[in-house]
């Protein structure tokens, strides 16, 4: 999106969505950031997608009135707001926010900008960045009737969680344990801790410690859902649904073929006397016939092309993501990547979870020979 700003209203970071054009002059004064334009020697052009410094904000000033940007670049050009006494009412802030107190449960926060948090949170709490990250420097305590949900258009990292619920548009990282909770992300997860009784779910790798307790009972289950690998899946069932349809379209059209020509034979037989109407009219469909089924057996060659295709991209996209514990994994865990899945019911040291590129299964060993 973008929005039209006044020359006083810029900020440094912010970035231009269009081209402006200023004065040549103006640049003798420092180093030069744009180019002279093609339509007019007189004015140099600053083009869009240039980070705004004070040198150009100083170069707009009494020059242009309106600076086209972009509204993402707003929200991450503004200051930081720091809070440093203890938090008991909802925040939210345009901007970044860093929280250097103690937080009430049940607390709103959310800003535009990076969320760093330095203090532990408290159950019932949510917080949400709109377009980057949320840090976590202390521990996430929620509980099973008051869970602590956490939302970031890019990253989220925490000491350790429990009790949780965190999804990142980006990476995932918890430096301990994560129990009872569930983390969704569009990158990778990584845990330097224990994973109990929890559901992690990303689109890229996952990296833990240990995978379960030999204590703390109950299932963990660990999944690789790809969007590109989704999309592939179904564009591959709807063209293998074709295969029989083409199929069947073929040999009809084989069978109408060998029709006509038996037909053409008798009618062949009479001689002289062979109607000469029907015969021309069969001629014609036998050639025409045979004419659509090169073109359809064409087609059927092409479909059967796309289909090896789109086999080869998702045995590709299989083979790249894969779940690694570097210390031990307790029974019980459900591990998947894509539309593969397997169950372990006993205890493992140091595996890889991985699609099996021959096999086309999913499988393990140790990761130190992967």
């Amino acid at each position: 999106m973008i929005k039209k700003l006044r020359v006083g209203e810029l900020k440094e970071g912010m970035v231009t969505a269009k081209d402006v054009h200023i004065p040549t002059p103006l640049l003798k004064e420092g180093k030069i950031i744009g180019v002279k334009a093609d339509d007019d020697e007189s004015l140099t052009l600053i083009p869009a997608g240039i980070v705004i410094s004070k040198k150009i904000i100083e170069l707009f000033k009494n020059h242009v009135e309106y600076v086209d940007v972009l509204v993402r670049s707003i929200l991450v050009s503004l200051d930081e707001t720091t809070i440093t006494e203890e938090v008991t009412k909802n925040v939210k802030v345009n901007g970044k926010l860093r929280i250097s107190a103690n937080i009430s449960p049940f607390i709103k926060i959310s800003a535009t900008n990076k969320v760093i948090i330095e203090s532990n949170i408290p159950a019932g709490c949510t917080i949400e960045s709109e377009t980057a990250d949320i840090v976590i420097k202390g521990d996430i305590s929620g509980t099973k009737q008051a869970p602590v949900r956490l939302k970031a258009f890019n990253g989220i990292s925490a000491n350790s969680i429990a009790f949780s619920e965190l999804v990142a548009g980006g990476s995932a990282v918890i430096l301990k344990n994560v129990i009872d909770s569930l983390i969704i992300s569009k990158e990778m997860i990584t845990v330097t801790g224990s994973v109990i009784r929890s559901k992690l779910q990303t689109q890229q790798s996952i990296k833990l410690h240990d995978c379960g307790s030999l204590k703390q009972k109950g299932l963990v289950s660990l999944i690789i859902s790809t969007d590109s690998y989704n999309n592939l899946n179904e564009q591959f069932s709807i063209e293998a649904q074709k295969t029989p349809i083409l199929i069947k379209d073929l040999k009809q059209r084989a069978v109408n073929i060998s029709k006509c020509k038996d037909q053409l034979k008798e009618l062949l037989k009479l001689g002289p006397k062979a109607p000469r109407d029907k015969k021309k009219q069969l001629l014609e469909q036998l050639v025409t016939g045979e004419k659509d089924l090169k073109e359809a057996k064409y087609d059927f060659r092409l479909h059967r092309s796309r289909l090896v295709d789109l086999s080869s991209q998702l045995i590709e996209q299989m083979l790249q993501n894969k779940i690694i514990i570097s210390g031990t994994l307790y029974p019980s865990a459900a591990i998947t990547i894509e539309n593969f899945t397997i169950n372990i019911n006993k205890m493992l040291e140091r595996v890889t979870f991985y699609i099996h590129e021959t096999e086309k299964k999913l499988k393990y060993k140790d990761f130190t020979h992967l």
